[in-house]
């Protein structure tokens, strides 16, 4: 098993480690708090941890610097429940 980046670097990183496409991590950035941040350099960058947290519905990602995540129950971008329901919906 390959190490875990300290940063996901680029939309596209990011989108493959939630198993979505670009449009749908900017809308999560932009709607639901996803806890990723354009850089000075225009790059998308994330904390793989922050990001674990987010996606599976922890409320911690706010800690890094990334807006807080709130709203109601929902499944994660692939479809599957989410392990705890107190994070905005993401339905496909």
């Amino acid at each position: 098993m390959p190490p875990v980046p300290f940063v996901l670097v680029g939309l596209d990183a990011i989108g493959r480690a939630v198993g979505a496409g670009q449009g749908a991590v900017k809308r999560w950035i932009r709607e639901d708090g996803f806890p990723a941040r354009r850089c000075s350099d225009g790059t998308y960058r994330a904390d793989p941890e922050a990001v674990r947290r987010w996606f599976w519905g922890g409320r911690e990602a706010a800690s890094h610097g990334a807006a807080p995540v709130g709203g109601t129950a929902g499944t994660a971008p692939n479809g599957v429940a989410r392990a705890r329901g107190d994070g905005p919906e993401r339905g496909h």
